[in-house]
């Protein structure tokens, strides 16, 4: 069983090609800055607990010696020296403090001018272009939520690193090594990790990813006619398959189907016949299906249904392991906390965990989950927010976010019976 376990960034990337080819000189100067400012961090916390160490030591010895003195054990000029000897140290582990956060004061700085040139090459070319350097920065908070949950070893399964389209066609563009980040990273767990193209609107944009280092992606033509859907998803699993990729399908279309008639339902959801003359004739890995699932935080108007009927049929006839997109399930105690703190969510509604089960338990092996950790993180950033208004920095704020996201994604582990199975 699979979890998607980070969220999908979104945005059109529309426009930012011009863009991104003019900044990728500036770019690759913002990454060499950000690893000069790493650094500078790692000397400055050196310096800052030697300082602690060195001022409780003084501290230690200025009051043994008044001590000493006081007994009569130490004569005034003994005692005056040792004092005087004991500050001196200190001074020069204050000297080499005050170096090292100038040092990160001048690291920032550079940092901060090399961001900020990134960003101006970005300006006048499209709202798309702009977006990008946003989405960027968002990235580098995924990674390092992504590090934490490999650092930690917690809830061994099978990872998806899944970046949707319009991100993964921006970074590749702008040349970031996705592929070798995730390897990076994956390389600090026992757990398998996966990094897959979600959404891939375009054999190109698809091929791409394949090129940059995916390890799994998904070519989306089921906005197309069924025959160009099968046409696009052969070519893909040609393409990937002599590079040792695996490739996901999409048949059908996403969307609630308690108020749409019959017509309308056999329109949308996938036919059974259809998919497997879909699966035998692409060979794709694996097929995500439409039974009644949606994307978003709104996925139902009445009470949840789930075409189950359909999805047995289906899995019995195919031999691919079947995905389920939209199943986050909007908990209502994650709507209450994000509501308490200001949130408007009227009519917010996910699949129950009891249906997700069943469908897992029909024949689903990939389940997507991007609503649910998309509500941890608002509730839990709406809550600091509210509880700790002099909360300044934005790293610890991040960190709220992720932990918030982190144990959303413990809990969906252990609801899909997955945890410890990687």
């Amino acid at each position: 069983m699979a979890l998607k376990t980070s969220l999908v960034i979104g945005g059109d990337a529309s426009g930012a090609e011009r863009a991104l080819a003019e900044t990728g000189a500036a770019l690759g100067g913002a990454e060499k800055e950000a690893q000069a400012l790493a650094r500078a961090y790692t000397e400055a916390d050196g310096a800052i607990g030697r300082l602690a160490a060195a001022q409780t030591e003084a501290t230690r010895e200025i009051e043994a010696a008044k001590a000493a003195y006081k007994a009569g054990e130490l004569g005034l000029d003994q005692y005056n020296r040792q004092i005087l000897e004991t500050k001196s140290a200190l001074g020069l582990i204050q000297t080499e403090y005050r170096g090292a956060m100038k040092g990160l004061q001048a690291a920032n700085d550079d940092f901060d001018k090399a961001r900020r040139s990134a960003n101006d090459n970005f300006e006048g070319v499209g709202s798309g272009a702009r977006l990008a350097g946003h989405h960027i920065q968002n990235l580098a908070f995924q990674f390092q939520d992504l590090g934490v949950q490999i650092a930690s070893g917690a809830n061994p399964m099978t990872a998806f690193v899944q970046q949707g389209s319009q991100i993964s066609g921006v970074l590749m563009q702008a040349g970031v090594g996705v592929g070798g980040m995730v390897r990076q990273l994956a390389g600090k767990t026992h757990a398998p990790v996966a990094l897959h193209l979600d959404h891939g609107k375009s054999e190109a944009l698809a091929r791409a990813a394949v090129d940059a280092g995916y390890t799994s992606v998904m070519i989306d033509a089921s906005r197309q006619t069924y025959d160009e859907n099968m046409r696009e998803t052969a070519h893909i699993v040609e393409y990937a398959h002599v590079r040792g990729v695996h490739v996901e399908a999409e048949l059908g279309t996403l969307g609630g189907i308690e108020d749409l008639g019959e017509t309308a339902v056999r329109s949308m959801l996938t036919d059974p016949e259809q998919a497997v003359r879909f699966a035998q004739e692409t060979a794709v890995d694996a097929l995500a299906i439409a039974i009644g699932t949606s994307h978003g935080a709104y996925k139902f108007k009445g009470v949840p249904h789930l075409d189950l009927e359909r999805l047995t049929e289906i899995a019995r006839r195919i031999r691919q392991p079947i995905v389920l997109h939209g199943a986050s399930s909007m908990q209502p105690e994650g709507i209450a906390l994000a509501e308490q703190y200001g949130a408007r969510l009227p009519h917010a509604q996910g699949i129950p965990p009891e249906l997700i089960r069943q469908a897992v338990a029909l024949g689903v092996a990939k389940v997507n989950t991007d609503s649910d950790l998309r509500l941890a993180a608002l509730g839990r950033l709406r809550q600091v927010l509210v509880e700790r208004p002099d909360l300044f920095n934005l790293y610890e704020l991040m960190g709220e976010v992720e932990a918030a996201i982190r144990d959303e994604t413990a809990l969906r582990i252990r609801m899909l019976g997955s945890d410890g199975k990687a």
